[in-house]
């Protein structure tokens, strides 16, 4: 097993920090101020923030793990798990999510995760934390996935090699 981290660029702190702060203020502002006269505006108010906020909390990206022919993405309280027996190409690109556009996914709270779409790599599954530190992942015809760990070029090498086990 080789374990990467998943550290945070300023960007993503700055994001988090901002947002979760909106992301509690709103419900305090809202009671305190009585902004929502009947129980739904209320509840509406005072909680749905606050699950924008800790449901975002469970997508954080931690680390990632290769084990035998599986790349495990730990998340808070699970591991998202990719098959890496269908992996045909591993590379760092620092500059590969700059131009992006977010298909579905979070932009910043927490992390960057979702499908994101661009000209190089066309449509692709991102759970990423620096965008800096980037790895791409191709995998059969048509998936790629986008990862960031600590340490992007040790990462490629582990990668590359289990790749070459497969052929």
């Amino acid at each position: 097993m080789r374990t990467f981290k998943a550290p945070w660029a300023i960007s993503l702190k700055l994001i988090t920090l901002l947002v979760s702060l909106l992301l509690i203020a709103i419900p305090i502002v809202g009671v305190l101020k009585g902004i929502a006269s009947d129980s739904l505006a209320h509840f509406a108010i005072a909680f749905v923030p606050l699950v924008i906020l800790i449901g975002a909390a469970l997508f954080t990206v931690f680390s990632y793990e290769i084990h035998n022919n599986q790349l495990w993405i730990r998340r808070l309280l699970w591991h998202t798990k990719l098959d890496l027996s269908d992996l045909n190409e591993a590379f760092a690109d620092p500059n590969i999510m700059k131009s992006s556009w977010r298909i579905f996914g979070n932009g910043g709270l927490f992390s960057f995760t979702g499908t994101f779409k661009n000209k190089k790599l066309g449509f692709y599954r991102a759970y990423a934390t620096n965008p800096k530190t980037a790895v791409v992942l191709k995998f059969g015809s048509e998936k790629t996935v986008v990862v960031t760990p600590d340490q992007p070029q040790s990462m490629v090498n582990a990668l590359n090699t289990i790749s070459k086990n497969f052929t």
